[in-house]
């Protein structure tokens, strides 16, 4: 649950509390590595170097900062106090010892519960600090869009679902409410919407393209397309439909990205919005040869830069994977490139950036387009990104 809840602390595994416990082990001086070079010499390593050392490859190789800090921080916080509690006090410095030595029982109670009073205060303050985070301005933003008319377009893919089951309003509303309308604001007119469904019969679409059609609200910001492909849903026509939209769009939108969205996936309420902002702003600014972001799940919250369009629809329809008898999903395909594990997408090698949890939360679990059925309470606002603490990744 660390990992789901807490992203920032914990990301999944148990690598935290193993460096805890190698430190605590490494108190007691018969808890050491030997390597015996010769019947003269013999090495001799404590435990808590091995740790700091294990905490210091994490970090190079790329993983979370909080995720070896919380380890180390536990482990050292701790070790006083086991040593104290220790009866012949192994590799106390003098200086503790002494004072450890001195200690009667009740002095001992004391120290105990300082450090649980000190642990618990950690714990509470430590949310408050680690979500304390720096948002760009407006003008920062827009800076962003490299002489482009789009800084993003969102393109939200739509089909029919059993019983006409219609998220595809709620999921445009999400985003067409949170777009600047003041003439001022230097985001005003960066973003777009595009409601993209290639099937030819689509009566969601239709009726929402009604209510947020001309004269609503929504219509300066959203494109409607709809094709006319009448074959049934299949895992590649899904991919001939991804490879379609995004070439359409980028064809008809000059926009620097484009998030990928599903109509049941809307953005975030509060934060969702500026978050999205922020990790856009310092993927350019930490990472500026970023192929893409993933602020979702799935398909979904891909945000790809245009130019690198043409590569993923071609493999979109045209990639076979090792399992030439299973069609390998659509979000699969773009996940694989954005972290250039493709050939064709080589120069994306480790330059993936990702949110640290989702910016959009899942409203179809009980209603796929496919025959799959989700638990309602899964892939919601503040769960994890699932790429959160994947080595190649850049958690912003």
């Amino acid at each position: 649950m660390g990992g789901v809840l807490t992203p920032n602390l914990f990301c999944e595994g148990l690598t935290p509390f193993l460096l805890a416990l190698t430190i605590l082990l490494g108190a007691n001086a018969n808890h050491t590595l030997s390597w015996s070079v010769n019947s003269s010499f013999t090495l001799q390593l404590h435990l808590w170097v091995v740790a700091c050392v294990l905490a210091l490859a994490n970090l190079v190789l790329g993983a979370s900062f909080w995720w070896n800090l919380s380890g180390l921080l536990a482990g050292f916080l701790l070790a006083p106090l086991l040593l104290c509690t220790e009866p012949h006090y192994p590799v106390v410095p003098s200086l503790l010892g002494a004072w450890c030595q001195g200690q009667g029982r009740p002095g001992r109670l004391f120290l105990s519960a300082g450090f649980l009073l000190f642990v618990l205060g950690a714990c509470i303050m430590a949310p408050w600090v680690l979500e304390r985070q720096t948002f760009p301005t407006a003008q920062e933003v827009a800076g962003l869009r490299a002489g482009r008319d789009k800084l993003v377009t969102f393109l939200v893919f739509t089909a029919p679902r059993p019983n006409n089951v219609n998220h595809l309003r709620h999921t445009l509303e999400s985003y067409l409410e949170v777009m600047p309308l003041d003439p001022n604001n230097p985001l005003f007119h960066l973003f777009r919407v595009v409601a993209f469904t290639t099937f030819a019969e689509h009566p969601v679409f239709e009726a929402t393209k009604s209510a947020l059609g001309l004269g609503s609200f929504a219509s300066p910001y959203v494109d409607w397309v709809q094709l006319n492909d009448r074959r049934p849903p299949s895992a590649m026509k899904q991919r001939e439909d991804f490879a379609t939209g995004l070439t359409s769009t980028v064809v008809n939108v000059d926009t620097r990205y484009v998030a990928i969205v599903e109509d049941d996936m809307p953005l975030c309420y509060g934060e969702g919005w500026e978050e999205l902002l922020r990790v856009l702003w310092e993927a350019n600014r930490q990472v500026p040869q970023h192929c893409g972001l993933f602020v979702g799940t799935g398909g979904s919250g891909l945000i790809l830069r245009s130019d690198l369009v043409s590569v993923i629809a071609d493999l979109l329809r045209n990639y076979e994977g090792e399992k030439l008898d299973d069609i390998i999903p659509a979000d699969v395909v773009i996940q694989e490139c954005l972290r250039g594990e493709l050939p064709q997408c080589a120069e994306c090698a480790g330059s993936l950036v990702t949110s640290p949890t989702m910016l959009m939360y899942h409203t179809g679990a009980k209603t796929s387009t496919g025959d799959r059925v989700y638990q309602e309470d899964m892939w919601q606002c503040g769960w994890r990104q699932p790429f959160n603490g994947e080595p190649d990744v850049h958690t912003l």
